[in-house]
């Protein structure tokens, strides 16, 4: 999901993906891989790294991290739902304006 958010945000050079699965980083790391996810993420860092340095960061999970503690929340929610309908893409642009409509609005109420 990450990787599809790169591709429609704007024209940074320099990226940096955290992720808590370290399996995942290991399995991206091993050159022999016949898991189809695997090679999926792989072909997709490759297309977007073109003129692009994408960095790829371990984060302990469950340690307190906010942002990641959110992702895992926000996950585990995720997999108990009936129907996951496709979040439509958004321009970065659009993206912080919802968030700071959102922040108006969370200011406004207290």
């Amino acid at each position: 999901m990450a990787l599809e958010f790169i591709s429609t945000i704007g024209p940074w050079n320099k990226i940096n993906l955290y992720t808590d699965s370290l399996s995942v980083l290991e399995a991206l790391n091993t050159f022999k891989t016949s898991k189809q996810e695997i090679l999926a993420i792989k072909n997709d860092i490759l297309e977007m790294s073109k003129g692009k340095s994408i960095t790829l960061h371990w984060i302990p999970a469950h340690t307190g991290i906010q942002g990641n503690e959110t992702a895992d929340s926000y996950a585990k929610k995720a997999t108990t739902r009936p129907n996951i309908e496709k979040i439509p893409k958004k321009s970065f642009k659009q993206l912080k304006n919802a968030i700071s409509n959102v922040q108006i609005q969370i200011w406004q109420e207290r």
